[in-house]
């Protein structure tokens, strides 16, 4: 069995269980995972993701005024943001007529000492679906506390400045992820190639284990508009060692386009989506894809090689998904958004 790491001075890193284990498993085996708030407590028709509906709506506000101020900016060099590829370090929209815009947003990226583990209870509920684990209602209680804290802080440091109160919420944004996303990323192992429980119980593996842990690359919002396609299967990047970490800044339902995922398809280097969904006997493959709906403020964990695709919005508004991306030390995203900037004389169609 292994065994825990600790040092002198310290609390020892428990192996997870309850709801970390359940969504630590689902990610490891299927490639993603959703968190959601459990039910108990909640009344009939009540729909509360597990971040606080403030934090998400003034998140979405931001975000839309910032993609406003770059859609407009890219017009003024001549390009129509509806119909033509836009590549930029600030925004990108990968295909023309794609209507998703990927956007960059303010980040304080972590080291491994910065962000101390959760120490969430678990939740008897999510043993039986482990792909929607369900963290109690205690740890999204404390979420949205620190939350609100962060961003009432920000509001009075920053004096008013719009810059500085659009940063303080993505930080709480950001923080009441890593509460949630942290501990489940570290038990997977997807991050480490191994689990943090692997570590022996000596001060040198303890060490190892610190340094080991996962840190935040990048951060982002993908705004996908109303009568934007259907996209294609892909991954998000060939290299292992970073995971993303989905928040719906809007109740996502089928005709808002949620994320399509085909489970597995991370562990197969060869795995191709157009394979048939079915054996020689009728019977339906495992891998069949699924899209899970999300409430605002809920957490959709996955992996960059999982095989996914956002569905069409047929809906009449837009669909703002915040997320944060964790990597594997010495690992980054340095391909999904160029270095050129909309605002560099040079800047110039592709």
């Amino acid at each position: 069995m292994p065994r825990q790491a600790g040092t002198a001075g310290k609390q020892p890193i428990a192996p997870p269980s309850g709801w970390v284990a359940a969504a630590a498993a689902s990610l490891a085996t299927h490639g993603f995972c959703l968190l959601t708030r459990a039910p108990e407590g909640q009344s009939e028709g009540q729909s509360e993701g597990l971040l606080p509906s403030a934090l998400c709506d003034a998140c979405a506000a931001a975000s839309s005024e910032r993609l406003s101020t770059l859609l407009s900016r890219a017009r003024a060099l001549g390009f129509d943001p509806t119909t033509d590829k836009v590549l930029s370090k600030e925004v990108c929209s990968r295909k023309p007529g794609g209507l998703r815009f990927d956007l960059n947003v303010p980040v304080r990226r972590t080291r491994a000492s910065e962000t101390k583990p959760s120490q969430a209870k678990p939740n008897r509920a999510a043993e039986a679906k482990p792909s929607q684990a369900k963290p109690n209602r205690a740890c999204a209680a404390h979420n949205r506390g620190s939350a609100a804290r962060v961003v009432d802080e920000g509001r009075e440091a920053s004096g008013g400045s719009e810059a500085e109160h659009e940063a303080e919420c993505w930080a709480a944004l950001h923080t009441a992820i890593d509460r949630l996303a942290r501990p489940v990323l570290e038990a997977s192992g997807l991050l480490l190639g191994t689990s943090r429980a692997d570590f022996d119980d000596d001060a040198a593996s303890a060490a190892a284990a610190e340094d080991a842990r996962c840190v935040i690359d990048r951060a982002g919002c993908v705004e996908s508009f109303p009568c934007a396609p259907q996209q294609e299967p892909h991954r998000d990047g060939p290299e292992r060692g970073l995971v993303n970490a989905f928040v719906p800044l809007v109740h996502v339902k089928r005709a808002s386009g949620p994320t399509e995922f085909w489970p597995g398809s991370h562990l197969d280097e060869d795995f191709a989506c157009w394979q048939p969904l079915e054996d020689d006997d009728g019977v339906a493959d495992e891998r069949r894809p699924v899209a899970p709906a999300g409430r605002k403020g809920d957490l959709l964990l996955f992996s960059y090689q999982t095989y996914h695709r956002g569905l069409a919005n047929t809906s009449e508004a837009p669909r703002p998904i915040a997320y944060v991306v964790y990597a594997a030390p010495d690992v980054s995203d340095r391909i999904n958004f160029p270095a050129t900037s909309l605002y560099d004389d040079t800047y110039m169609r592709e």
